[in-house]
């Protein structure tokens, strides 16, 4: 038996069984594949471009106000690794997942939303769009959500 892969999904493969011991070894191998293209291949990823109304530095103002609000001991968003001078990546103390922050040539804010779940990915942006309209509601222009394919094939640590 030759496995052809589609050009639509590699992982699912066509294959003409001759026996129908040979067709329970191909709906096995096909559902394997899915199981294993399910665990490499991320649907999507949510990017954000946040851009203020008057020009402001809202990248510094957010990795400041958020200190500020963990100083008072209050706060869902915790900063996840040192902070860097451009680059910054928080994450939620309920979901799972990461925000990855980086400013853009311009005054704008690039966001990057990461979850191994489809539902906190979707928490994720939801708490983070409620906490920029909290605070920074009155400073932005707009806010540019793009979905995109993640990465796949990532290896794991072992």
């Amino acid at each position: 038996m030759v496995a052809a892969r589609t050009a639509l999904n590699p992982f699912c493969s066509d294959e003409k069984a001759e026996s129908p011991g040979a067709l329970i070894v191909a709906r096995a191998e096909l559902t394997c594949d899915a199981v294993i293209a399910a665990h490499y291949l991320r649907l999507v990823m949510k990017l954000l471009q946040v851009i203020s109304r008057d020009g402001a530095r809202l990248y510094g103002a957010m990795i400041r106000k958020q200190a500020e609000i963990r100083r008072n001991g209050r706060g869902t968003f915790l900063r996840a690794r040192a902070r860097k001078r451009n680059a910054a990546r928080w994450t939620h103390v309920r979901y799972k997942g990461s925000i990855n922050f980086e400013p853009s040539a311009s005054e704008a804010v690039e966001v990057a939303i990461q979850s191994p779940d489809r539902g906190d990915e979707a928490r994720l942006l939801s708490s983070f769009l409620g906490w920029l309209d909290r605070h920074f509601g009155k400073q932005l222009s707009s806010i540019k959500i793009e979905y995109r394919q993640a990465a796949a094939f990532r290896r794991h640590r072992q």
